[in-house]
């Protein structure tokens, strides 16, 4: 049930506001059950057993300490593997063993390096702008044996094309559903995205920033 709201008129000024009253506010907060055929929204107040996710390490929007993923020409690499090959320990996943399959998904943003611009390192510029970039993308989750290595891989690629104008590009990456194998010997997942430069200008790969907002990050879920 809403909240009633509270009519209050401001006579100096004409305008009136409304806004709960405390009582109201009260009710609003407490807890009620989801209705069928409805949207809602569950949240905890701990986390969860498997519930953390994939994020690319720190990177500031400037770049000044060179830290942030580069593909493309000059002092950038070829290609990078997002998730999996960047200095940080490699995030594995494990499927709840009531699960029969898993979702997974994930968003990679991408900016382009043109001359002149602030959001990225010096010396990533290789182009004046309007020239754009092109990449190629592959996102992976990828079941482990009991050995640690790919047991059975999934897989879906794409090609993008990040303009300069709009100069920050999301791309969305998604497997819907997966078996989990038991032949592998285990319910272990790595999830990983590989990028590869096709031409034009040098693309950072876009992380952590702040310490707060994650812009490029992937979850898995459990189904059946």
């Amino acid at each position: 049930m809403p909240a009633r709201a509270r009519h209050v008129r401001r006579a100096t000024s004409g305008r009136s506001e409304c806004r709960p009253s405390p009582a109201d506010r009260r009710a609003a907060l407490r807890p009620y059950g989801a209705v069928a055929d409805s949207t809602w929204l569950e949240v905890s107040d701990s986390d969860q057993k498997g519930a953390p996710w994939w994020q690319n390490p720190a990177c500031e929007s400037a770049d000044t300490t060179g830290s942030c993923t580069y593909v493309g020409d000059g002092a950038a690499d070829p290609d990078a593997w997002v998730f999996y090959d960047d200095g940080t320990p490699v995030h594995r996943w494990k499927a709840d063993p009531s699960a029969t399959d898993v979702t997974a998904q994930a968003n990679v943003e991408l900016t382009t390096c043109y001359k002149g611009t602030a959001s990225c390192a010096d010396g990533m510029d290789e182009y004046e702008r309007g020239t754009n970039a092109v990449v190629d993308t592959r996102f992976e989750f990828v079941q482990l044996d009991t050995t640690g290595h790919v047991c059975r891989a999934h897989s879906t690629a794409s090609r993008k094309t990040i303009g300069d104008d709009g100069h920050h590009y999301v791309a969305y990456f998604s497997l819907p559903s997966m078996s989990v194998e038991a032949a592998c010997g285990t319910r272990t997942f790595i999830m990983r995205v590989y990028i590869k430069h096709v031409s034009g200008q040098t693309v950072k790969v876009d992380g952590l920033r702040n310490g707060a907002t994650s812009l490029t990050n992937g979850i898995a879920f459990n189904r059946g």
